[in-house]
């Protein structure tokens, strides 16, 4: 993933992690090796979620970071019934939108196409859904979107806590993968009025990283200052512990001393 590449190389831990589209988690080690404050992943098939939920669970590093998942196809607005349409790999490629000769194309070597059954699901705002889960924006915040040619909707559904992601990375098109799906322009469009600027390349289909220039939030500290606490605390105790053994040796001593003054009398 590009947004982690970034992350990296400006050594910047300690964010929190927003992925709608999550299939079953695939970049949960990229993301725990940023040390994240918290990561939120949000999958709108319900087979794919349960495989998804079943995976977090099992996983023996839940510990390493507050980790949430929850079960919502992600849309513009709230309510909505609308066709989800699930493809031949496993779910990954999955979209509101149908198939294009493009898609069948490019994808013939792992015959990726519709497998023919649509379900039907209700949409939420991302506001909504994180207003629902306290989602509290702390320390730098990232927004992930690959959710096949709804990313714009994605976007739209964001209103006004899109001001409170520091990065947004997204899956981009230059030309119709899906029917009817927004293409780069118009989700760079978007991005570039409220106030974030492109940081990566354009590929001709994969994802581009977004910065927010309005409002930056600074680095996460709090790790870097845990450890220097935990560092001084630690030599505190050091220095306690050596006092201590030194005073426990002058009060054996002093007694000694006076045992022996007792016994020469």
């Amino acid at each position: 993933m590009k947004i982690t590449q970034v992350l990296a190389t400006r050594k910047i831990f300690g964010a929190s992690f927003v992925h709608v589209g999550a299939h079953t988690a695939q970049e949960l080690d990229s993301y725990l090796s940023l040390m994240p404050r918290k990561i939120l992943w949000i999958e709108a098939d319900p087979v794919t979620f349960f495989k998804l939920e079943r995976k977090l669970i099992s996983s023996e590093k839940l510990h390493l970071a507050s980790i949430q998942w929850i079960n919502a196809l992600v849309g513009s607005s709230s309510g909505s019934v609308v066709p989800f349409y699930r493809y031949s790999n496993d779910g990954a490629s999955s979209s509101i939108f149908r198939e294009t000769e493009l898609l069948r194309e490019n994808w013939k070597d792992i015959g990726l196409q519709e497998t023919g059954e649509v379900l039907p699901l209700v949409t939420r705002r991302l506001d909504s859904v994180l207003q629902s889960l306290d989602f509290s924006f702390e320390g730098m915040n990232c927004l992930i979107l690959d959710i096949q040619g709804s990313e714009l909707e994605a976007l739209k559904g964001t209103g006004s806590l899109i001001g409170n992601f520091d990065f947004v990375e997204v899956e981009v098109s230059q030309e119709e993968i899906y029917s009817g799906a927004p293409l780069f322009d118009e989700v760079d469009g978007f991005l570039s009025k409220n106030g974030f600027k492109r940081i990566t390349g354009i590929p001709w289909h994969g994802d581009v990283v977004y910065e927010n220039c309005r409002q930056k939030s600074s680095p996460p500290t709090k790790i870097v200052f845990s450890a220097r606490w935990f560092a001084r605390s630690a030599r505190r105790r050091v220095f306690s512990a050596r006092w201590f053994a030194r005073s426990a040796r002058r009060r054996v001593f002093s007694a000694l001393k006076r045992l022996i003054s007792t016994w020469s009398k």
